[in-house]
Order: structure tokens, then C-alpha cells, then sequence
């Protein structure tokens, strides 16, 4: 939060965030408007949901249910619900399921009773309900979360909308390539014999199992390892399958490729390859990041930040929480507001060498604890903190000695690795050395 302007000594504003964390921990879990998920859950539907179909609508709605501190709860809305009432045509006003006014700025959206490819209710009529953005107070109580790439755009368009079509062919080359090489496995000895036969080439009969497939009549098969008489007269012609395709996997990489361009994914994140070196691997691996974290970044500030703010204030109106200023100064609510949203750390390939560039970063006065815990653990430096603290007293309580061992690029307790000894053993290895 901001203190500074809060008028907050450092005590107070930590004594403040504690409460606001204590009470989201308290409240995240249990915001699902079907109570079915966590809040982890609806971040990734809802970002699942604006990268496959565009975008996704997340609505304010209020239920208060046995065992909840706040009547909040957050509602998803999949793409195809939001629609035009009555799938009218677009005009001025209704384009896509989404209300404007005369300035061109969103007031509405309209969402239908169920989806449109839902036919397990033929006999109800499919109705709309108008969700405004805002209310008087202007909250927001719905936000439509996509990426929006144009001035005037309304709708999101799904991330893979440029691939689609070498998606598909890609996957139809892929079957017809396996299809191609099982059936080059079947190859069938035929003989030829001037004697009679009462072979022929095998025909199945009506509604005969060949495989795992029904065939029809006169459906011509192939078994594995059999030889077939062939009757005076007939002839097999052969032809070399080739296959398996020597040419199928240069060519797969090379679709697989462009897909990851147009996806901003590098090809050995997106097909999990780092077979050609340590630094080619770490490229790729540090290329993507710049991707996922812009990723994050967004879908915690459309998404996140905004059901923070949701239940922030519901837990005031609750009376769980006591903010000075929150409901009648702008600025004030928006110092109560800051919060930093921290995901899962991106790992390193050698931990070693990623924290000797973290201790680095710390000497040189570059970063600060906080963001080097989050980055390397994904931890919250407080939690980290305390934990130490705590261990620290115990240790010291049973009589042994809390000590650090120095790492490289760092001295001390401050870049160094915890660990606890004896003061004998301590003394042994001194001696040793």
C-alpha cells in the first residue's frame, strides 16, 4: 500500500497489509459464483477463455452462502452467450453481444440463458439479460477481458485464429502419414500359380470387422504376414510406400515453427526440445518468459486486480476491515488498492548460477529482496522472513549456533546459505581448514 500517502508509519502499513492479505486468504477461495472452483481455477479459465474463444465476460454477482465472510461472487461467461438479442444484426448501438453509448464507449453487454450450441432444452425459448459495465457508483460490475489490438474493437480475437488453418492440415498430415505407414506394414505376400486356385484377392463380406473398422461389401483388405492365392491371369503391381516419410519430420518442425511465431512461443518451449544447447535452451527459455510475463502481468490487471477490488470492499461494507478514507477519496482508495501479483518463478536451468546473479544483483543495489525471492522461489520475501526468524530463535533456544556458510558473489548472512552446526563441529572444521 502506499503509506506515504496513507500518513502510515511502516509498523501501521504493515500491521494494514497484514489484514488485507489475511482477508483475501480468507475470502479467494470461495468466490466462484457456480462453487465449484478456487480462485487459481478461475484465473486460468479466464485466461483460457480470452485465448481460445477471444475473450471471456467476468460479472460482479452477490450470493451469500453458509460459512462466507462476504457475499461476493465472481460469475465467467463464455464467449458464445454474449450475443445481439435475438441475434439481430450489428448496429450503431449493439455489435457483437456488446452496448455502447453515442461516444462509443461500452455500457453493456447482452448475455443469452444458455449457449447456442446447447439443444438439451429445444422446448425453452432462448432469452437475453442486459449486464451493465458499471453501476451508479461507477464499480465496475462486468468486464469483457480480451486483447484489445485496435481503437473501436469489441470483441477479442482468439490467439490461435492465425494458425488455425496449419493446425488443422498439420493434424490431417499427421494421421495420413501413421495411416500410410500401418498399411505399408500390411503388405500381403501374394503368389501366382498356373494351377487352380480358389484364392483371389480377399473381399469382405457385409457388416465383416476388419480391424477396429465395420466394413461393407466388397471392401478389399489386407491381413498382416498372410499370402494370398491369386488365380491364373492376375497380377499384383507393388508400389513402394516409403514409409515411414523421411521428409515428414523436417517439414512437421517447419509448420511448428511458423505456428510458434505467430504465437510468440519459441519452437523448443512449444514443442519442449532443448536438445542443441545449453544457450540455445536458455534463449528460448528467456524468449518466452518476455511472453509469459507480459501475459501475467495483463490477466492480473484486468482480471485480478479488479476482484481484489471487489472484495475489498465488500469486506468493508462487511465491516471485517477498516481503511480510513477508502470510501470517500478516490486516491486514498487507490493507495489502499496497490497490491504486486506474483506467479510461479520461472526456474532456472543452473539454480547455481541463477543465484550467484541474484546475490550480484542485491550487492550492486540493482534489486531488492523481494522481487529476487519471487523471481527464483515464487515466494513471498515476508513469509521467507519470518520463517527464517522463527528457526533462528529455535535453533538458538536448543543451544546450537544459527550459521550461514558464504556463497560466491555474496558474504555473510546476507548472501549466504543457512545451515546448522554445533559449536564443536563448528570448531572441528575451523581446525581442519
Amino acid at each position: 500500500i502506499d503509506k506515504t500517502y496513507l500518513g502510515l508509519d511502516d509498523d501501521a502499513a504493515e500491521v494494514k497489509q497484514k489484514e488485507l492479505e489475511r482477508v483475501w486468504r480468507m475470502v479467494k477461495d470461495r468466490l466462484d459464483f457456480e462453487n465449484d472452483v478456487t480462485m487459481m481455477d478461475l484465473q486460468a479459465m479466464t485466461f483460457r477463455g480470452a485465448f481460445e474463444s477471444g475473450d471471456i465476460l467476468v460479472v460482479r454477482r452477490r450470493m451469500m452462502m453458509p460459512g462466507d465472510l462476504i457475499p461476493l461472487k465472481v460469475q465467467l461467461v463464455e464467449a458464445d452467450r454474449i450475443s445481439n438479442p435475438q441475434n439481430a444484426m450489428d448496429t450503431d448501438r449493439i455489435s457483437g453481444g456488446v452496448e455502447t453509448n453515442g461516444a462509443g464507449a461500452t455500457t453493456a453487454f447482452h448475455v443469452s440463458n444458455r449457449h447456442p450450441g446447447d439443444f438439451t432444452s429445444l422446448e425453452s425459448i432462448t432469452a437475453w439479460e442486459r449486464v451493465p459495465k458499471s453501476g451508479r457508483s461507477g464499480l465496475p460490475l462486468a468486464r469483457l477481458i480480451y486483447d484489445k489490438r485496435r481503437p473501436g474493437q469489441r470483441r477479442g480475437v482468439p490467439s490461435l485464429a492465425p494458425v488455425i488453418e496449419p493446425l488443422k492440415q498439420l493434424s490431417r498430415l499427421t494421421d495420413y502419414e501413421l495411416t500410410a505407414s500401418v498399411v505399408s506394414s500390411l503388405f500381403t505376400v501374394f503368389v501366382t500359380t498356373e494351377a487352380p486356385a480358389s484364392g483371389g484377392i480377399p473381399v469382405s463380406p457385409e457388416g465383416t470387422a476388419v480391424g477396429d473398422q465395420p466394413s461393407k461389401a466388397g471392401d478389399v483388405f489386407l491381413n498382416p504376414g498372410a499370402m494370398v492365392d491369386l488365380r491364373p491371369g492376375e497380377k499384383i503391381e507393388t508400389v513402394d510406400p516409403n514409409r515411414p516419410n523421411g521428409a515428414f519430420d523436417p517439414f512437421f518442425r517447419a509448420i511448428v515453427q511458423q505456428i510458434g511465431m505467430a504465437l510468440e512461443i519459441p519452437y523448443e518451449v512449444l514443442m519442449h526440445l532443448y536438445g542443441n544447447s545449453y544457450s540455445a535452451a536458455r534463449a528460448a527459455l528467456l524468449d518466452a518468459w518476455r511472453f509469459f510475463r507480459h501475459r501475467r502481468k495483463w490477466i492480473a490487471e484486468t482480471f485480478c486486480q479488479m476482484v481484489y477490488e471487489w472484495v475489498v470492499l465488500d469486506a468493508i461494507l462487511q465491516g471485517h476491515i477498516d481503511l480510513p478514507g477508502y470510501l470517500a477519496d478516490p486516491m486514498a482508495k487507490m493507495a489502499w488498492l496497490s497490491a504486486d501479483w506474483v506467479g510461479d518463478s520461472p526456474g532456472a536451468i543452473n539454480e547455481n548460477d541463477a543465484v550467484k546473479a541474484s546475490v550480484a544483483r542485491l550487492d550492486a543495489g540493482l534489486s531488492d529482496r523481494a522481487t529476487e525471492t519471487a523471481e527464483l522461489t515464487g515466494r513471498d520475501w515476508g513469509g521467507v522472513q519470518t520463517q527464517r526468524a522463527a528457526e533462528k530463535k529455535r535453533i538458538e533456544e536448543d543451544g546450537m549456533e544459527f550459521a550461514a556458510t558464504p556463497q560466491a558473489g555474496g558474504g555473510g548472512e546476507e548472501g549466504g546459505r543457512e545451515d546448522m552446526n554445533t559449536p564443536d563441529k563448528r570448531k572441528e572444521e575451523e581446525d581442519a581448514a
